[in-house]
């Protein structure tokens, strides 16, 4: 027999419950502490509780299509309102077609993320669900898109090959998508390929940033940098983080972004304890 699930009167996924670590692991690596991140196709909820129970600070919204919103809304109302991780948010579900461009929420994010959602929508809407991730994204952020992939280098597994035709012999528009085909759309709208993460069971995380971060990055670099040499301590750091603030908002930059790459850039060792970093993450936009 296999594992025994706690039953809730809402759509449950068993393949979420053996991916959601797998995919724990990979947001802990690349997301930015206290991140926004929109999900894409929440599906069952069980990722965005997963999610929120685990990762400090995290603010996740969670999202989906009209006709699966109600499962979702459930779910969130059900587990995703306690033991969640200190400082973790887990907002009230968004309804969201990719094809529907005025459904995209405003953002900015600081990471997008979708699971199993590429082979199942159609062809066509990839590019539309690329282009609107690249839209909310502040700059530097992450586009993580999980699921089984063809193509780059990568042989096909027997059973994706054996999925994709069952999808295809349902609806001829589903199927694996070619993961260089993904990525060269995601390059056309200046989403750049970071990392390809083999996971679990032939499936694949497809890591994309969002360009426009690195001028504004050094412009923080340069002046924490002059600041430091003459009083290399952390409150002035903290202040000088606050007084770029409108430079920051005015590009869209993330707060979030340029202080991870700030912290290990500027902040002097011998004041990196983990007190003062996690002082220093209390700052927000």
């Amino acid at each position: 027999m296999g594992a025994s699930f706690p039953e809730l009167p809402v759509r449950f996924s068993e393949a979420c419950e053996r991916n959601k670590e797998p995919i724990l692991l990979v947001l802990r690596q690349w997301l930015p502490p206290m991140a926004r991140v929109l999900e894409v196709g929440s599906g069952s909820g069980q990722h965005a509780v997963h999610f929120a129970r685990h990762l400090d600070g995290l603010q996740w919204q969670p999202s989906e299509r009209a006709e699966y919103l109600g499962d979702l809304r459930q779910r969130i109302t059900l587990e995703g309102r306690k033991e969640l991780a200190p400082g973790a948010r887990l907002e009230d579900p968004l309804e969201l077609d990719v094809d529907r461009a005025e459904q995209w929420p405003r953002g900015p994010y600081e990471a997008v993320f979708s699971a199993n959602t590429t082979h199942i929508m159609a062809a066509a809407s990839v590019p539309l669900l690329l282009a609107g991730a690249a839209r909310v994204l502040a700059p530097g952020g992450l586009l993580l898109l999980y699921g089984p992939f063809h193509g780059v280098g990568v042989p096909t597994a027997p059973s994706n090959a054996a999925f994709d035709a069952h999808l295809r012999s349902i609806n001829p528009a589903m199927g694996l998508r070619d993961a260089g085909e993904v990525t060269e759309q995601a390059r056309r709208l200046d989403l750049e390929p970071l990392a390809d993460e083999s996971m679990p069971a032939n499936n694949r995380t497809l890591i994309f940033r969002k360009r426009g971060v690195v001028s504004m990055l050094r412009q923080d670099q340069k002046r924490a940098e002059t600041l430091a040499m003459q009083i290399p301590s952390a409150p002035v750091f903290c202040s000088l983080m606050l007084k770029l603030r409108p430079l920051r908002i005015a590009s869209g930059v993330s707060f979030n972004i340029v202080l991870q790459h700030s912290i290990h850039t500027c902040l002097p060792t011998s004041s990196r304890s983990p007190e003062i970093v996690n002082n220093l993450r209390t700052i927000s936009d």
